[in-house]
């Protein structure tokens, strides 16, 4: 239905807004155009502070003409050349009818446009330079906003127009700045433009926003100013890869649905997240319903915040910074594949133990960080088909669980409990082939009746090995996969420190080029290449 819209008003407004000149939107010889002017007939233009009514000489309709009165559902311009005062701050009295708003350069300060209200009739808001209006707005006319300055609004509005941003940022300083209006982000003419929709810190704002997949220029939205629980319930729509960005002291939650097939969605922002104590600057997504398709960026020092459990909606996550599983989050939470150098933890206010899924979308990755509890015991559960690295030392305790796929890599989990390899799951020491590293466990359990089994590589001097710091037991199915080609001896697979118990292994997958022999020899499970 919002594209829809966007067909029936938007390409007219855009049309339109491609013929005008593109640093300078006011044109003297257009009809109902005036340039805001608050020193009289001196044949220049003041810009400066006054009071916009319709008595007040503080208009021209040329640089060099006569000051006049400002006439209803006009276009007004505040700045630009040949403009010789500073910016000021313009009171609204009553309330003024007006069309195209239009803030261009001036020799220093920005404007303001304050008190009344301004009923707004449609076209265009021009922004060269950043501009504040905390005036209220009204009407339902619809506008695109063009050029790369910043338009702040304050105000707690009932405008319900469609509102393009085609260029350059909207600020919203109060949750209901737009009123119950739509913003469409990127249009024919942005181009190489960045587009921005922000709020202030504290605000609340319910705005749904379609993002267009036009232009190349990048796409942000989120928190400009400290505040604390900072919260956006309006649903967004993806047509193109956005920055989800945080720049308060708490956190940038989104409430509303996420939907779009994009090929990136990256956390970023101003302040940093102190895991320690779960408190600082996070991206939160907080809606089972998400539906978008994206692989998750968190970059190093941000965060991104679980507060549902498919707020990621199986998708990748390369976390360079924090993922954090916040306790609100009942059920466990699901993400795809996992890579980068950061860190996953509950969120230290938690005070009971959290499960999340990972490898949800079959993929395969590495990921080199931390896997932590926080405030209670963390367990992984190993899903889909791919193969998942975990090459760094975690510290989590409670389970590990693989129920499909393959787990492994150089790290070591020997804080977890146990580690569970199921049905269809597969545990590997390093990275595969051409590399035969020692994946580190606790205890190392093999599910009976189960078509489990130990994936083994060579560096083609010595093979891989599954390094047990406490109790190995074998099922009574459990398979070796000898997965490349592979050097004659004698070499042990799995290590244990405690005890080896259960039924040895037979051999799967063969592609070794040799003749075979498993055996237990002591708390060893090893295999013979002739």
């Amino acid at each position: 239905m919002k594209n829809w819209i966007c067909l029936l008003f938007c390409i007219p407004l855009q049309l339109a807004a491609q013929l005008l000149p593109a640093n300078r939107y006011f044109n003297a010889n257009q009809a109902n155009s005036f340039i805001w002017d608050n020193t009289a007939s001196n044949g220049v233009v003041n810009n400066g502070s006054g009071t916009w009514n319709t008595t007040n000489l503080t208009w021209l309709k040329s640089p060099t003409g006569a000051n006049q009165i400002w006439v209803g559902g006009s276009s007004a311009t505040f700045g630009g050349n040949p403009g010789t005062g500073a910016a000021g701050t313009v009171s609204v009295s009553g309330t003024q009818n007006v069309k195209n708003l239009i803030f261009d350069a001036t020799p220093s300060g920005n404007f303001t446009i304050q008190n009344g209200t301004l009923n707004l009739q449609g076209g265009l808001w021009g922004v060269n330079q950043n501009a504040t209006i905390s005036s209220i707005l009204q009407g339902s006319a619809n506008y695109i906003k063009k050029g790369n300055a910043n338009l702040t609004l304050t105000g707690n509005n009932s405008y319900s127009g469609l509102l393009t941003i085609s260029q350059g940022g909207i600020y919203v300083g109060a949750s209901n700045a737009l009123g119950t209006s739509s913003v469409i982000m990127g249009d024919a003419s942005t181009g190489t433009s960045n587009t921005e929709w922000r709020w202030a810190g504290s605000t609340t704002p319910s705005t749904d926003i379609i993002v267009s997949g036009l232009g190349t220029g990048t796409v942000t939205i989120g928190a400009y100013s400290a505040g604390f629980n900072t919260q956006h319930s309006g649903n967004i729509d993806l047509g193109k890869d956005v920055i989800f960005f945080d720049a308060s002291n708490d956190r940038s939650s989104f409430e509303g649905i996420i939907s779009g097939a994009v090929t990136n969605i990256t956390i970023n922002g101003n302040g940093t997240y102190n895991i320690s104590i779960g408190q600082g600057a996070r991206v939160t997504f907080d809606n089972n319903a998400n539906s978008f398709t994206a692989k998750i960026l968190v970059l190093a020092g941000k965060a991104f915040q679980f507060n549902a459990s498919n707020a990621a909606n199986s998708n990748p996550i390369e976390c360079n910074g924090d993922i954090v599983i916040n306790s609100s989050v009942t059920t466990s939470p699901v993400m795809g594949t996992l890579t980068g150098s950061g860190r996953v933890a509950i969120h230290p206010e938690t005070t009971s133990d959290a499960t999340f899924s990972l490898g949800n979308d079959n993929g395969s990755g590495t990921f080199s960080g931390t896997i932590i509890d926080g405030g209670g015991d963390l367990s992984i559960i190993k899903t889909g088909t791919g193969t998942q690295l975990l090459n760094g030392t975690s510290t989590y305790s409670g389970t590990t669980t693989i129920n499909n796929g393959v787990l492994g890599g150089t790290g070591n989990l020997s804080n977890s409990a146990t580690t569970i390899v199921n049905s269809n799951g597969k545990i590997m020491g390093g990275t595969g082939t051409g590399n035969a590293g020692i994946f580190t466990v606790d205890d190392l359990e093999f599910t009976n009746g189960s078509t489990a089994a130990i994936n083994v590589f060579s560096n083609g001097s010595t093979l891989s090995r599954i390094q047990v710091n406490g109790t190995c037991k074998l099922g009574t199915t459990t398979k070796v996969n000898l997965m490349q080609a592979m050097p004659t001896g004698t070499y042990n697979i799995i290590s244990s420190s405690d005890t080896m118990n259960g039924t040895t292994p037979t051999l799967g997958t063969n592609l070794s080029g040799r003749s075979v022999s498993i055996a237990r020899v002591g708390r060893n499970l090893r295999v013979t290449l002739t």
